[in-house]
């Protein structure tokens, strides 16, 4: 994955050997890499790291995931079910 040298400054990583060990490890510096602007080059200090723009789409569409199934409103069947389920335990009342 290419990373970008002044994005690993800004992150707050020093881009020594043992961050950036050539192409057996996960990262190479970016330099003259075709499509560098898909590697590692948005640097988020408070985490101490760098992440590509595919990284951030992705976080994003996993948010949206979540929010969207938080949201969905239950069916009148599953509502009812759950009603019954909580009155099983109740003994019943009866008009006097």
């Amino acid at each position: 994955m290419p990373v970008s040298k002044s994005a690993l400054v800004r992150a707050g990583i020093a881009p020594s050997a043992s961050v950036i060990q050539g192409h057996l490890s996960k990262h190479v510096v970016a330099r003259d890499t075709l499509l560098r602007i898909l590697g590692d080059v948005i640097p988020l200090a408070r985490f101490r790291s760098v992440v590509s723009p595919g990284d951030m789409l992705m976080a994003v569409g996993i948010g949206i995931v979540i929010v969207s199934a938080m949201k969905r409103p239950m069916s009148r069947g599953s509502l009812a079910a759950q009603r019954n389920h909580a009155l099983d335990g109740l003994p019943a009342l009866t008009e006097q």
